[in-house]
């Protein structure tokens, strides 16, 4: 049974509907947003910006006593960067859908230089990717949800921003893939004039605001969810798979309606729990810790403000009345005739190895619940084996591959699909091959980084515990080696892949080819430079043995010669 189209809604009643569908998200994750502003003023107080304002220059960090969080956050926030895209290493390959066409030497060209092309301008100067992702990074140790936006700016190109979490607000749809998402943020008059004042006819208010007080802010509100009114064969907004509106929620006013190909907006999340659609961080779970951490800090400095400054034990109120208690100071009376001290400090009795223990035990859960222990595991252990290296790789690919892989499936895969989006259309790469559109082939990302080859180091162990078991195996059959279909270079090149080794540094089949061909021929003229000697020694005695038969037969015969 088919449904009946929705009626389309007004200008004012669309606009409208999108003011009230933000106050729901707004209710909807107020308690996130309460715990997240404790998780900031602990761990990341930069940006504790969820419940109320901050003056710009405010200190931000009065919450914070012991550093270890803070610390680890930032190490959190570089080994992900490192590990999931770390800037010196190709970490993603363009591929297709369709395995076939994937080995076509033309369609795997291309794939080659579409992975050229978007490297190039994500680590272009104007571009900020790595900085940019660096503070999603952060925000995802912190709060569990990150979001870069990917912009195409005319003139400039590709434009990747870090956007805070307080101006987020999204939802997923049936398959719980997020599609839409409101920004909600501050502009200041002068911008939004210089934005929009040619575009459409601004409320007097805004202009007024403009001309008097042009760096104050308003708050704006930009929307982008599917485009349900889509027509097909438009090149404009609305030929487009998402709507974009810019409004002004304060005057009920909207500024620009426009669209997207692509969804603008990648978000990365830690892990989510059933009925969330926002995620969690490694800080919510060690956040009971970071606070105790932060009493027992008060508890040490109270600690030593006591050994510094004792409270002082008197024989009776005011028999010492003036006691000095700087350096050198002179105090008569405060000694008896005896020479007995009359003034002593008391002694508390404390044990602060009981605290520190304890303090240490709370910062080694923060740094385990950062994953610091774990990407620390082979710098610690610069001596190790190949093999002990790669089974340590196989350990963390375990470990992280369900987090860190989110990154892949989940943002790495959004931000590349717009990539690609704005680069065709902007006529930047090769056209697709025929066999692609002929084949419907749909273009994805596969992982080719540190993240890959952890998650592939147990090939590596395999084969490295094969090769170790083949010795004693040879000796009871010698035809063993018949089971592997690889020879000793293609072996070598899995084990050299795994391990991270430049593929520049590796020669190709066909170098591997032109290379055994020379050594055979070197091989051939060392066989022959080697039996020289005994060539020679060999026709020396053969014409020793032609002059003696000659001369014998010419004696006997002198009419035969031998020729």
């Amino acid at each position: 049974m088919e449904s009946s189209p929705k009626p389309t809604l007004s200008k004012a009643e669309d606009l409208e509907a999108m003011l009230n569908e933000q106050k729901q998200m707004e209710g909807a994750r107020s308690t996130f947003e309460s715990h997240w502003q404790e998780i900031a003023q602990r761990v990341y107080p930069s940006a504790a910006e969820f419940q109320g304002s901050r003056t710009p220059g405010q200190k931000n960090n009065q919450f914070i006593l012991d550093s270890t969080a803070a610390l680890a956050l930032e190490r959190f926030a570089s080994a992900v960067n490192g590990y999931v895209t770390p800037s010196n290493q190709r970490y993603l390959a363009a591929e297709t859908d369709n395995e076939e066409l994937n080995k076509d030497p033309e369609v795997k060209q291309w794939l080659e230089q579409v992975t050229n092309i978007v490297f190039s301008v994500r680590y272009s100067d104007l571009a900020r990717f790595e900085s940019q992702m660096n503070e999603v990074y952060m925000s995802l140790g912190a709060f569990g949800t990150g979001c870069l936006f990917v912009d195409d700016k005319i003139g400039r190109g590709i434009i990747y921003k870090s956007i805070h979490l307080n101006q987020i607000y999204f939802a997923e749809n049936e398959d719980g893939v997020i599609d839409r998402t409101n920004r909600k943020y501050k502009e200041t008059y002068r911008n939004i004039c210089s934005e929009w004042g040619d575009k459409v006819k601004l409320p007097e208010k805004i202009l007024t605001a403009c001309e008097k007080t042009p760096n104050e802010k308003i708050e704006l509100l930009h929307v982008v969810r599917p485009n349900k009114n889509k027509k097909g064969g438009y090149l404009g907004p609305q030929g487009m798979d998402f709507e974009s509106v810019y409004l002004i929620p304060q005057e009920k006013f909207e500024l620009e309606r426009g669209g997207y190909r692509t969804f603008p907006y990648a978000i990365s999340r830690y892990i989510t729990q059933s009925e969330e659609i926002y995620g969690r961080s490694p800080a919510m779970t060690v956040l009971p810790d970071v606070k105790l951490l932060q009493e027992i800090q008060k508890t040490f400095i109270r600690q030593a403000q006591m050994n510094a400054e004792p409270p002082l034990l008197l024989q009776e109120d005011g028999a010492l009345t003036g006691f000095k208690m700087t350096p050198a100071a002179l105090n008569f009376g405060g000694v008896d005739e005896q020479g007995r001290q009359l003034v002593h400090p008391l002694n508390t009795g404390s044990q602060p190895e009981m605290a520190m223990e304890l303090q240490d035990q709370k910062r080694k859960h923060i740094n385990d619940a950062f994953l610091i222990t774990l990407f620390q595991v082979l710098v610690d252990n610069p001596t190790m084996t190949a093999y002990e290296v790669m089974q340590r790789m196989q350990e963390k690919g375990q470990l992280l591959g369900p987090t860190m892989g989110r990154q892949y499936t989940e943002t790495q895969s959004a931000v590349f699909a717009r990539e690609v989006d704005i680069l065709e259309h902007a006529k930047a790469l090769p056209p697709r091959p025929a066999k692609m559109l002929e084949y419907g082939a749909r273009l994805r990302i596969r992982a080719s980084g540190p993240m890959a080859r952890a998650q592939r180091a147990e090939e590596g162990v395999g084969i490295l515990r094969t090769i170790q078991a083949l010795p004693g195996i040879m000796e009871i059959d010698s035809d063993a080696m018949l089971l592997f279909k690889g020879k000793g270079p293609e072996i070598a090149r899995n084990v050299a892949e795994i391990n991270g080794m430049p593929a520049s540094l590796m020669n190709t089949t066909d170098e591997i080819k032109l290379l055994k061909e020379s050594k055979d021929q070197a091989d051939t003229a060392s066989q022959l430079i080697a039996a020289a000697p005994e060539a020679g020694k060999a026709a020396k005695s053969m014409a020793e043995a032609q002059a003696i038969a000659a001369n014998g037969a010419n004696s006997q015969f002198p009419s035969l010669t031998i020729q």
